[in-house]
């Protein structure tokens, strides 16, 4: 059996001829060294952002559809000729022609149906990697275009969908194993019941799509080409001294996506951390290194990295009934799950539970359940702050340093997860640069710390 690689590539690094031809070289220079390749690819750009304005309008904007089409057949023009450019043309015409139908079927509707909506947003990675796959053609590859729609087996959450992880690691297995030297392309993102209804992962599930592959492979490899040159310290935009880390853990790397990293989908690690597979992060532009290896051996002792998320609600229930009384907390998280709404940080003392949602879309009606429970308050304009590392506590400066770092910010919530490899606190949104950035300093670059800022 030969050697396999997934490379995924996102929508960024397959935007316009050039970058698509940047990746089929990456792909080309693995399958000359005898490997099978998966190519798992994201819609082109911005083109995804254009379909859920199709989705949402269900006006049936012909004009936002001509330009969509006539956008990517430029594209093929350039990577493509003869007979395989038609081929290529007329199976982007004949996605355009059923993109038109479907948005028009919307017209009805004053919310559009989620399966409806579905297939609309399917279309810019049925769109990408036909192209992709004609310009395999043209360069010579022994390459093959699958419908990851027949390999990733999900339930009928049409948006966010769940994975059937059994089902899908036998269709894959049967159905996307390149041979030596061969390409398979397949879109990430996208999946189908067992009824053949499309459905979609979630934003980022191309990265979703990618493990899953590397996982029902044994591939060598996964490697995530994007726009960064590694996971880092930090978001640079943040902190502009930022490191690139060579390794991490899994648990680690899967705590950094949950805490608001944004370089891997949350979900991108557990199909790895189960197989064993390697994920790499790497930038397909030349000479931009080689990216972050994740895996069982990546062990970074203490503080790796700083993530955050703004735009954070903290709920807090507070009741003198829930001293010694069991079932409370039962019923507070009852609440959350009848409305769908997933909480990120929890912290209890005898007579209060604080927790911190990131979707207000249900809120009033969960303030109004939780009041039959107890007095509550929520806290908007938060932001959750998290210092990840294996055995972060193990150094006995990390405490000191990092309430140092933070003196005088206003905290609003102190949690430490079971496992030590996360500390996190929630600060105010207009706190969170700063409380990011003199935290980095304090635990990462171990420079002086900087100057306090007032914060209302």
């Amino acid at each position: 059996m030969s050697d396999v690689l997934v490379y995924k590539f996102g929508g960024t690094s397959l935007d316009g001829a050039d970058r698509i031809e940047r990746a089929l070289q990456l792909a080309q220079e693995a399958t000359e060294r005898g490997s099978g390749v998966v190519l798992v690819a994201s819609a082109m750009g911005a083109t995804t952002d254009t379909l859920h304005e199709l989705a949402t309008a269900g006006a049936g904007d012909a004009a936002t559809i001509r330009r969509l089409i006539e956008r990517h057949q430029a594209v093929a023009r350039q990577l493509c000729s003869g007979a395989v450019l038609s081929a290529c043309l007329a199976a982007i015409d004949a996605v355009g022609v059923e993109l038109g139908e479907q948005v028009a079927a919307l017209r009805p509707w004053r919310s559009p149906p989620a399966a409806t909506t579905a297939a609309i947003l399917s279309t810019g990675e049925r769109l990408s990697t036909r192209v992709i796959a004609a310009a395999a053609a043209e360069r010579g590859f022994a390459a093959t275009l699958v419908d990851a729609r027949q390999l990733i087996r999900t339930n009928g959450d049409h948006l966010e969908a769940t994975v059937d992880r059994p089902a899908t690691a036998q269709l894959l297995s049967a159905g996307a194993r390149p041979s030596a030297g061969e390409l398979v392309v397949m879109q990430g993102f996208l999946g189908a019941t067992a009824e053949g209804t499309t459905t979609t992962l979630g934003r980022g599930g191309s990265d979703y799509t990618a493990s899953l592959v590397g996982a029902a492979l044994a591939a060598t490899e996964v490697v995530i080409w994007t726009d960064v040159d590694a996971v880092m310290t930090c978001d640079p935009k943040v902190v502009p001294d930022a490191r690139p880390l060579a390794q991490l853990s899994y648990r680690v790397a899967a705590e950094l996506a949950y805490c608001g990293a944004a370089v891997l989908h949350p979900q991108t690690i557990g199909p790895a951390v189960e197989a064993g597979t390697p994920v790499r992060v790497r930038n397909p532009h030349l000479g931009s290194g080689p990216g972050t290896i994740i895996h069982a051996g990546g062990d970074h002792r203490g503080p790796a990295a700083i993530a955050f998320k703004q735009g954070i609600t903290v709920v807090n229930v507070t009741s003198s009934r829930m001293l010694d009384n069991y079932g409370f907390l039962r019923r507070i998280f009852a609440t959350f799950e009848a409305h769908r709404t997933s909480v990120d940080l929890v912290t209890t003392s005898e007579v209060s539970v604080s927790m911190t949602i990131d979707d207000e879309s249900a809120l009033p009606a969960i303030v109004a359940d939780l009041e039959q429970i107890g007095t509550v308050t929520v806290e908007q304009r938060q932001a959750i702050v998290s210092m990840v590392g294996d055995g972060l506590l193990e150094a006995d400066d990390v405490l000191a340093n990092a309430a140092t770092a933070i003196n005088g910010t206003p905290v609003t919530l102190l949690s430490l997860g079971a496992s030590d490899v996360n500390l996190s606190l929630v600060v105010p949104d207009a706190a969170s640069n700063h409380t990011v950035r003199a935290l980095h300093h304090a635990l990462l670059d171990m420079q002086p710390q900087l100057k306090k800022e007032t914060f209302r």
